[in-house]
């Protein structure tokens, strides 16, 4: 009993985290305003499968796959991972562990992609800005809460020993 009620506060920070990542994919991470002399002339929500399409649209595949590795592959992978850990479906190796703890380091890519585009925009460009919008904070709230419920469970595993 006091095992399962350990893994309950990571289990519920995973499913928090989830909904958060989902929220981060199916909501705007910016939106693009073209204006001239305060005129708005057209606006545009992102999201963050839009950019994987205009960078492999533009032939620009190293980052169209970084992006898609790093804000797709990644998390996924991470997510059936601690789930698995949470309700020990599958025994999985210290190795294999320690692989994707080090594939967490590249978790908040996505949010330095999206900051670089932002950047570069606003510094080229007199006619064009950038809002970030709602789907980055939910991408980085989702990043953050996975990694507290890895920590925990990271922490409760080693307690264990």
């Amino acid at each position: 009993m006091y095992e399962k009620l350990k893994r309950l506060i990571p289990a519920i920070l995973l499913l928090i985290s989830f909904i958060l990542f989902i929220l981060g994919l199916t909501y705007p991470i910016l939106v693009a305003k073209t204006s001239v002399l305060g005129f708005n002339l057209s606006s545009k929500s992102v999201y963050l499968t839009d950019t994987i399409k205009y960078f492999s649209d533009e032939n620009e595949w190293l980052m169209a796959f970084v992006i898609l590795i790093t804000t797709l592959v990644f998390p996924l992978i991470k997510y059936v991972d601690l789930t698995n850990r949470i309700l020990s479906i599958v025994p999985i190796s210290a190795r294999v562990h320690s692989i994707l703890s080090h594939l967490d380091k590249w978790s908040m890519t996505e949010v330095f992609v999206v900051a670089l585009v932002i950047l570069t925009v606003k510094m080229n460009s007199n006619f064009m800005s950038m809002e970030i919008r709602s789907g980055v904070t939910f991408l980085t709230l989702s990043i953050i809460i996975r990694m507290v419920a890895v920590h925990l469970l990271s922490y409760k595993s080693s307690e264990r020993m």
